[in-house]
């Protein structure tokens, strides 16, 4: 799959169903830092057939819901 890179890409140009580089590439995370993630049990997905897929949606909801007031750094 090719996703969009840019920085400033509009979420809703990644398909709707994404893998791990293409969530990766989304939250603008490495891989690893991803598949982190995905291990501890922050994000959301489904495994099929050896492939773990994520909802687009889902995961920018899950992003959402990440933020932090400013007040707190």
């Amino acid at each position: 799959m090719i996703y969009p890179s840019d920085a400033g890409s509009d979420p809703r140009l990644f398909p709707p169903v994404l893998d791990v580089p293409g969530v990766a590439d989304l939250l603008g995370l490495s891989i690893e830092e991803t598949r982190r993630l995905i291990g501890e049990g922050w994000i959301d997905c489904a495994s099929v057939k050896g492939r773990l897929l994520f909802h687009r949606d889902r995961v920018i909801e899950w992003l959402r819901n990440q933020r932090v007031d400013p007040d707190d750094w």
